[in-house]
């Protein structure tokens, strides 16, 4: 029998040759040194057939044998291939319809990579707690324990699809909502006081442009509007109505368009940014097309004298918050409308699409005047 260790210390050979584990489970080692699992099996028809569980170390060897004991109980089941785990989760992720090929690349990435080895091959009305609880335990083993939980939403999405088209009759995943520990929650570095604020207003405007301007632009605007990074790297010049001082964020994380009212400052940096896009995204990124990214705004952070433990980019939210609330005593409800956090049933929000644009619009202005008066007053 082998082990990760001993699989680990195979050496590359001029040929490929194979290790046995038990029960049909191979190692293969090609010549360039790479690894696969392999397992070797008999068709109904009595052929000996090979199939690929994946390449070590991506793949170890808990999970290669987990892969083969699936793959013999999709064996069994042939009759219905079509509702293999693996068919439904394609046809979940294509109907889920992720406008993002990034996000799209994401989701079918963990679902190759850590759902299809173990129960791929299983018929998905025939997918039991059991069988889904080792791919979370593994995952959290490791220490990654939001990603534990996020492939168990995944999944449960995956069998509620399945459970909506008749092709299973039980939603399996759902009831393993909590069974890994619960990730840690990580709050975002912040200044919260006046000072420290003030003196980060004014790096930020004495920094270089350097060779992305629309970086340092986007951190100018943020004090203003504190946007999510993805909100703010998003913006595209139609979402900007200079005429009605009104900034469009098409869908936030709550899955709703947001209004953002504009002070005057805020107003002035769009235009520079404007001047200086090329049509694509408000703030550009190197290459035609591209936007800037997230690590390149707390980058330029840390390049303008900002440590990455006392501030980062999503920390100006907590600023806004704090401050709005300890210098201006402004009101909360109002704030947290202006952060897109949930403050209203869907009930409430549906008959009041405003959200209080007007009394938001004003607090604006004030947070704007604020801002500016640490900014420009020495």
């Amino acid at each position: 029998m082998l082990n990760n260790t001993k699989v680990k210390r195979l050496k590359a050979a001029d040929k490929t040759y194979r290790e046995l584990d038990y029960d049909g489970l191979y190692i293969e080692v090609k010549p360039n040194g790479k690894k696969f699992w392999r397992y070797r099996y008999k068709k109904p028809d009595g052929k000996e057939s090979m199939k690929s569980l994946g390449e070590f170390p991506k793949v170890d060897i808990d999970q290669a044998r987990e892969s083969r004991d699936a793959f013999r109980k999709g064996e069994e089941y042939s009759s219905q291939k079509d509702n293999l785990v693996s068919e439904v989760a394609l046809k979940w992720l294509e109907w889920k319809g992720y406008k993002s090929q990034k996000n799209y690349d994401l989701i079918r990435s963990r679902i190759e990579n850590y759902i299809n080895p173990v129960i791929g091959n299983m018929p998905i009305n025939h997918v039991k707690p059991k069988d889904i609880l080792p791919i979370l335990k593994r995952i959290e083993k490791r220490g990654h324990l939001e990603l534990a939980r996020r492939i168990q939403q995944l999944l449960s999405g995956i069998f509620k699809y399945g459970a909506l088209n008749l092709l299973c009759e039980t939603n399996p995943a759902l009831i393993l909502s909590g069974a890994t520990k619960a990730p840690n929650v990580k709050h975002h570095p912040a200044i919260t006081t006046e000072e420290p604020f003030k003196d980060l207003l004014q790096k930020v405007d004495a920094g270089e442009f350097m060779r992305v301007p629309a970086i340092k632009l986007a951190l100018q605007l943020q004090a203003y509007i504190f946007l999510r990074s993805e909100s703010m790297r998003l913006i595209k010049p139609g979402d900007v109505d200079l005429k009605n001082r009104l900034l469009s964020i098409p869908k936030t994380k709550n899955h709703r368009e947001m209004i953002v009212p504009l002070c005057d400052s805020a107003i002035q940096i769009i235009e520079d940014a404007l001047e200086m896009t090329d049509g694509f995204y408000l703030f550009s990124g190197m290459s035609v097309g591209s936007m800037i990214s997230e690590n390149s705004l707390n980058k330029r952070l840390r390049y303008y004298g900002i440590d990455k433990d006392e501030h980062v980019f999503h920390g100006y939210r907590t600023t806004f918050s704090t401050l709005a609330r300890d210098k201006l005593r402004l009101e909360g409800e109002l704030i947290e409308i202006q952060l897109d956090h949930n403050v209203k049933s869907k009930v409430q929000a549906a008959y009041d699409r405003s959200e209080r644009l007007e009394e938001r619009y004003e607090m604006m202005v004030k947070w704007g005047d604020y801002v500016d008066s640490l900014r420009f007053i020495k």
